[in-house]
């Protein structure tokens, strides 16, 4: 009966057929992983904090934004009273939604 692949070996044979050179002798690297981060400093404020005090943002490169969620929302409620255009296009997405739901 045949072997199974791996997934490096079923990968390498992928990047193969797409015409990128690969060679599947070579083992892969096993790294291991960095112990997680508990806790991250604001951007903002710059005091330390811990991850929950921030927003999961996976595109983001360390997965969550870099101002705490305090200092988003205060930023975001300046923008709101200084800004007549910000605050007219606020109301507008909650008459939108509003709508959606009846």
């Amino acid at each position: 009966m045949a072997e199974l692949l791996t997934d490096d070996q079923v990968r390498a044979a992928m990047q193969f057929l797409n015409g990128v050179k690969v060679d599947l002798r070579r083992r892969p690297r096993r790294t291991p992983p960095a112990p997680p981060k508990l806790d991250r400093a604001c951007t903002d404020c710059g005091l330390t904090l811990p991850l929950r005090a921030f927003v999961r943002i996976r595109s983001r490169p360390h997965g969550y934004y870099g101002r705490c969620r305090a200092c988003r929302a205060r930023r975001a409620r300046e923008r709101y009273q200084t800004d007549p255009s910000e605050r007219e296009a606020q109301k507008a997405r909650v008459r939108r939604n509003s709508l959606k739901r009846k």
